[in-house]
């Protein structure tokens, strides 16, 4: 059982202003916070590791061919084939500068959690590289862009992430089901049973990609 009233919760500048107020009606003792650390690619060093990583996964799958049939061939059969062309120099060199930005965050980590944009590749990639817990709760709703002349009821969720330290994925949960205990937002459903025309998406041709040959 975590006792949120003694937690002390950073917000970041992109915190949505009413989970930093609710959280502090609950008790949590809330402040500024800011992420520091000195690595300056953190999407360079997450691409690097996982595409390799990811590759020796799907070694066998990609030499036997099997990639030709997936779909999208401009997105992971592409990133396979260039994950065989890092140099296995530039791969340590990425896991060093990994290992340094662990070491600090956990140093930079002054704060038992802190509030912050879910959606912001950054820190996106950052989590991933670091092992840090993330969870993402919904935190209200704001109108679609280019709706139709008719207007519609389709709404697009507005969300913010409560990142946690390393192992620490308890904290998240707690401050997230004491975010929800005063909020309905993740109570909303779509209203599929009651939608207009103008509220459905049209359908699209699916896109059909020629099998792709590749000269080794």
């Amino acid at each position: 059982m975590v006792d949120i009233t003694k937690l002390t919760v950073g917000y970041l500048d992109d915190a949505e202003k009413e989970v930093v107020e609710i959280l502090s009606w609950k008790g949590v003792n809330m402040v500024p916070f800011k992420l520091n650390y000195t690595i300056d690619s953190v999407q360079g060093i997450l691409n690097f590791t996982m595409d390799v990583d990811m590759l020796s996964h799907f070694d066998d799958w990609q030499r036997q061919g099997n990639d030709a049939v997936y779909e999208a061939q401009d997105q992971w059969p592409l990133e396979l084939h260039r994950a065989r062309l890092i140099p296995a120099v530039d791969y340590l060199q990425a896991q060093r500068a990994r290992g340094k930005l662990i070491r600090e965050i956990r140093e930079g980590f002054s704060v038992d959690a802190f509030i912050g944009n879910a959606t912001d590749w950054e820190k996106v990639c950052l989590g991933n590289l670091v092992g840090m817990p993330v969870i993402v709760v919904p935190t209200g709703f704001t109108n679609i862009s280019n709706q139709p002349p008719s207007g519609t009821k389709r709404r697009t969720t507005v969300t913010t992430g409560i990142y946690a330290p390393p192992e620490k994925d308890h904290i998240a949960l707690a401050l997230a089901m004491a975010y929800q205990s005063a909020t309905d937002h993740h109570k909303q459903r779509p209203p599929i049973n009651d939608l207009e025309v103008s509220d459905r998406t049209p359908d699209t041709e699916a896109v059909v990609y020629p099998p792709r040959r590749v000269h080794m």
